[in-house]
């Protein structure tokens, strides 16, 4: 053949088994035979295949030649024959098949090949191998049973794919007792869509990112297995996944998979943290009673309303399901952005909002409202600061005690459903509000105020949440979820104190004669600034304010 001609590799490493091929066998030179060179066993009737000779474009290595059983293929065998470009009339080799008689191939020094090869087929039973393909041509593959050298009692795979855009179908044949899919194996191979499983197998484990990035519609895994982290992450087309055996996932394995409507955990299982995160369309979940998730499991999966095809909230109770009530308080704890928690959260915040808030009352005396049911009905996790279900919109209702996120983004939910514009917002280790009163932005912080039984930081100004220091020293606005609608992208100003009435950016008797002179009907403060003289936050501007501003004057003074 011509120079033109591209070399077709995979690399492999062998090992000889009991059902192999004797290494101390006598074998004879090579021979012709057909359209291939053999090497015929003198002391076993066997033959090893070490050259094609033919021109075929699709290749099938006999079982017998001369009645010998071929038990072993060199793939130095097929260089010659798999040319990209038509040369001398040659065809480049579309398939190739081995048949279950082979018990080795091996392979000169790996060398990185480009084909026209669509179809390869390794069908020997315990065949020992490592597999490489680099193929952009390739579109089936049939891999055999594959045994680790140093662990006889397990049965694994070592398979690498590169750059197989076209591959549609993976078949693995023969028998396992562990099925084993390393790491980033089948990653990219974007048209992937089916995967043929052995007959029998005892254990799959797939590796990490083994199957990230393919085309899958619809995945069936069949047997017990261990599925590592983002596996089958940004599947695409991905729309059903049915676990038939005891399945566990690592974190991440269904990232980002928009398609994806219905998962069936037939047999038990368990999914870690994130592992179905951001799959938006994700509709419904069959389970058992032995099944376990993280809470954070299915975090962003907005549409997830119903388990087992039934609602998992009930809106007449404006509570979970009672038949999955217990499982959802015990797996779902600390999910953020889950559609029947969203549905629980929001049903729960119009009926505390409805119980608390009157038609009447001002933006100040729903905000105070608010503050005093969030702080009355929620305590603080001192022992538990760091666990999940502290930190997403429903702590508050799912727990007796939480932490500043679950003040925060409850009391944000509050309000806004109140028709108080708030926004959540947060430094490195603390959360709280910034609330809009009548025109005027301020903090208010649930928490400390809680933690202090007190008023202390409710309606409070930048420079005032600033001279703190320490957890208020600097903030930004965060949206926690989708429930908190903001258009916002940074956080408003606080500009002004309470009773900084004349809003020159200081507390001082200029403001007691401002609301002297209003009180007695003859001053001026504006109606934009009425709120500012409500230093009482009771919704009412009177002498009550005047003592209260007087106070905070003195101690402005004395802190200088």
């Amino acid at each position: 053949m011509k120079n033109k001609m591209i070399t077709f590799i995979l690399s492999l490493i062998i090992i000889y088994t009991a059902v192999g091929i004797n290494a101390n066998a006598d074998i004879s030179s090579p021979e012709d035979v057909k359209d291939w060179e053999v090497i015929f066993g003198v002391t076993e009737p066997i033959a090893i295949v070490k050259n094609y000779l033919g021109n075929e474009t699709d290749i099938s290595v006999p079982d017998t030649i001369l009645g010998y059983t071929v038990t072993e293929v060199d793939f130095s065998a097929f260089p010659v024959i798999l040319a990209m470009d038509d040369l001398d009339g040659v065809h480049p080799t579309t398939s190739i098949y081995i048949p279950e008689t082979v018990k080795q191939v091996t392979i000169s020094p790996p060398l990185k090949f480009e084909t026209n090869l669509r179809s390869l087929s390794i069908n020997g039973n315990e065949v020992m191998i490592q597999l490489e393909i680099d193929n952009d041509h390739i579109e089936e593959l049939t891999i055999p049973h594959f045994k680790h050298k140093s662990q006889k009692s397990y049965d694994r795979s070592y398979i690498r794919i590169k750059n197989a855009p076209l591959l549609k179908k993976l078949s693995i044949a023969g028998t396992y007792d562990l099925l084993e899919i390393d790491q980033n194996n089948f990653k990219d191979c974007s048209s992937l869509k089916e995967i043929v499983f052995p007959k029998q197998c005892s254990y799959i484990r797939f590796g990490s990112f083994s199957f990230e990035n393919c085309g899958f519609e619809i995945l069936d895994i069949p047997y017990d297995a261990e599925i590592g982290q983002g596996a089958f992450e940004s599947n695409d087309l991905l729309t059903n996944v049915l676990f038939s055996g005891k399945t566990d996932l690592k974190g991440y394995v269904f990232y980002n998979c928009p398609k994806l409507e219905n998962v069936k955990f037939a047999n038990g299982g368990s999914a870690e943290k994130n592992a179905f995160l951001n799959c938006s369309s994700l509709k419904n979940i069959d389970i058992t009673d032995d099944v376990t998730f993280d809470s954070k499991a299915f975090d962003e999966c907005t549409s997830l309303m119903t388990i087992n095809s039934e609602p998992a909230f009930d809106s007449e109770t404006g509570d979970f399901s009672s038949k999955y009530r217990d499982f959802i308080l015990a797996n779902f704890n600390g999910a953020q952005d889950v559609g029947f928690i969203n549905q629980y959260v929001e049903a729960n915040v119009k009926r505390i909002v409805n119980e608390v808030i009157s038609d009447d009352m001002s933006d100040i005396q729903k905000a105070k409202a608010l503050h005093d049911w969030l702080c009355d009905n929620t305590g603080y996790d001192h022992d538990s600061v760091d666990a999940d279900r502290n930190h997403h919109d429903a702590s508050v209702l799912m727990n007796d005690k939480t932490v500043c996120e679950g003040y925060a983004s409850f009391y944000d939910l509050l309000l806004r459903e109140a028709g108080v514009e708030s926004y959540y917002v947060h430094s490195s280790d603390h959360a709280w509000n910034i609330i809009n009163i009548d025109g005027h932005f301020f903090h208010s912080d649930t928490t400390w105020d809680d933690l202090t039984s007190s008023y202390k930081y409710f309606l409070k100004s930048d420079s005032e949440m600033k001279s703190e220091g320490g957890s208020h020293g600097s903030w930004n606005l965060l949206k926690p979820s989708s429930l908190h609608d903001y258009t916002r992208t940074s956080a408003p100003e606080c500009k002004y104190s309470m009773g900084d009435v004349n809003t020159d950016g200081e507390l001082n008797s200029a403001d007691l004669v401002c609301i002297s002179q209003y009180l007695h009907g003859r001053s001026g403060i504006t109606k934009a600034n009425r709120a500012l003289a409500d230093v009482c936050c009771d919704g009412e501007t009177d002498v009550f304010d005047v003592v209260a501003l007087r106070r905070k004057v003195i101690n402005e003074v004395m802190s200088r």
